[in-house]
């Protein structure tokens, strides 16, 4: 009897070891390696296809582009004020998903389809969408109502930046608004009914229930909006490829452009920027998750 439960054990032992291989060796492979191959370009560089250690001569080059062009201020710019623009949809959000969870209609579902719509279809199907709106319908409604012609909002350069960040408050509004709604749809609904047993309003519901019990969700949105400062491309490569106007472009689309564009040569100094960027990114990082942790509701 001991032996067939050994056995059984090392059977399921085994099952589980085999499992975990793919995603070990994955991680192993395209994780720890990948970053261990970053840190040895930030000390190299390419000469006539061999490769020559070159100290900190990456990182002199990289510390004068960056802080010493006008462009990465401006990149850094574009990032701060999408990460900004991504907070205040937050508050419509909860707004938005509080409403549908008490207020469970027929229409309410039809709400949430339409608004998770963007989140379903594929990244390009959108862009093409946007994209004719803004470019061609819109312009087209002003100038059959003024007489006057009127540019793309996508290539007029004083409307571009505004429309692409509405279209990612557009196009996140959904994943969202999902992603809190099933936070909200977690709370244990012992306590809310206590709350209404005790006479507690809709808002204060909201306020003093709801707010409290999703703000781990919060946080944890909050802090990858963070990390998106340093890297997100602002869905810039689905509207203009490679060759998007320089007042636009945002730090993880400089990024993203140069690594796709880049030759071996290229490489070592795009290491090192990434490098960089990780070094200022994670204390900044690591503060603001602490200081989120003081403030949690639940924890007082």
């Amino acid at each position: 009897m001991k032996n067939s439960i050994a056995s059984r054990e090392k059977k399921n032992l085994l099952f589980c070891l085999a499992l975990l291989v793919v995603p070990i060796v994955v991680y192993i492979v395209l994780y720890i390696g990948v970053n261990v191959n970053t840190v040895k370009l930030v000390f190299v560089r390419y000469e006539s296809g061999k490769t020559v250690f070159a100290g900190f001569d990456n990182f002199k080059t990289v510390f004068a582009e960056m802080f010493g062009t006008k462009m990465w201020g401006k990149m850094l710019l574009n990032s701060i004020i999408v990460f900004l623009f991504s907070l205040l949809k937050t508050p419509l959000t909860w707004i938005v998903s509080y409403y549908i969870y008490k207020k469970s209609y027929k229409w309410t579902n039809v709400v949430k389809i339409i608004l998770f719509i963007p989140s379903i279809l594929s990244i390009m199907v959108t862009v093409l969408v946007y994209s004719y709106f803004t470019q061609s319908a819109i312009p087209g409604i002003i100038e059959a109502i003024t007489g006057n012609p009127v540019p793309g909002l996508l290539s007029n350069p004083k409307t571009r930046f505004i429309t692409l960040v509405m279209f990612g408050y557009w196009n996140g509004f959904g994943s969202g608004m999902i992603i809190y709604l099933n936070a909200m749809s977690a709370i244990s609904q012992s306590t809310v009914e206590a709350a209404e047993l005790d006479g507690v309003s809709f808002m204060q519901e909201f306020f003093h229930i709801t707010l409290p019990m999703i703000y781990s969700t919060f946080k944890s949105l909050f802090i990858v909006s963070l990390t998106a400062i340093f890297t997100s491309q602002f869905n810039l490569f689905e509207f203009y490829g490679t060759s998007a106007a320089t007042d636009v472009m945002t730090m993880g689309y400089y990024l993203f452009k140069e690594t796709s564009l880049a030759s071996n040569s290229d490489f070592p100094r795009i290491a090192t920027m990434g490098l960089i960027i990780t070094c200022i990114s994670l204390p900044i990082t690591f503060a603001i998750r602490h200081l989120l942790d003081k403030i949690d509701p639940m924890e007082n």
